[in-house]
């Protein structure tokens, strides 16, 4: 069996001792690289929320009761041009009126101590010109003066409205044959499609091929279908 000196198990200890003040001055190193890196990203991170939110609302926003689309070019229409209003909003100012006093209380939001809510005759002013002519919320932003962001919270809840509360009269659903056969007459008067009860919301339903195959009845899936 080997003995050990004293001097060289000092040695040894002393260079076990060494190695472990080594690994740890590392280990602190990296440490603190770390944390640099944190405290970096955190501070990058606040910098670009503070420069992605310059404004709380933008000035020619709040200009909105004096030079809004609303407030100034259809109350002028209603007033003197009644024929443009419902060219604008496919509607007329009666209809309009009607369907803003039905759907209001569905749509009223209340004042907070941060801002004004928006008024029901606005977002419903909004909601139609955009189904009348499908332009982008940015674009509706500019005319109507209301961000398109807060278009993006209230259109969709004011379509809802509408379908809520005019379902029961407008889009009733027929029950017996007589009526189906009644809907049925309607639409072949009107669209010269017999034995049809009503769209399918422009899907494709699968047939078998006939025996002349064109391009009207051939599917990209090289399959025959009847589009509606």
């Amino acid at each position: 069996m080997t003995t050990i000196s004293a001097s060289h198990r000092k040695t040894i200890n002393h260079a076990v001792e060494v190695s472990a003040l080594v690994v740890q001055a590392y280990a602190i190193l990296e440490l603190d690289e770390l944390d640099a890196r944190n405290t970096r990203n955190k501070a990058n991170a606040g910098t670009r929320r503070r420069q992605a939110k310059k404004f709380w609302v933008r000035q020619w926003l709040l200009r909105r009761p004096l030079y809004g689309q609303y407030e100034k070019l259809m109350a002028e229409m209603k007033a003197d041009d009644p024929a443009s209003f419902r060219n604008f909003l496919r509607m007329e100012p009666q209809i309009f009126l009607e369907i803003l006093e039905r759907v209001e209380p569905r749509i009223q939001k209340l004042d907070t101590n941060w801002r004004k809510a928006l008024e029901p005759c606005v977002k419903l002013a909004i909601t139609l010109r955009y189904l009348a002519t499908g332009n982008s919320y940015k674009s509706l932003q500019y005319s109507f003066r209301v961000s398109y962001n807060t278009m993006c919270n209230f259109i969709s809840p004011v379509c809802s409205a509408i379908n809520e509360e005019f379902s029961d009269a407008v889009t009733t659903c027929p029950t017996t044959p007589e009526a189906w056969l009644q809907v049925a007459e309607i639409l072949c008067k009107r669209w010269n499609f017999p034995h049809c009860v009503g769209p399918s919301m422009g899907s494709t339903s699968p047939s078998e091929n006939p025996d002349t195959v064109d391009h009207t009845t051939t599917t990209t899936k090289a399959s025959s279908s009847l589009s509606s």
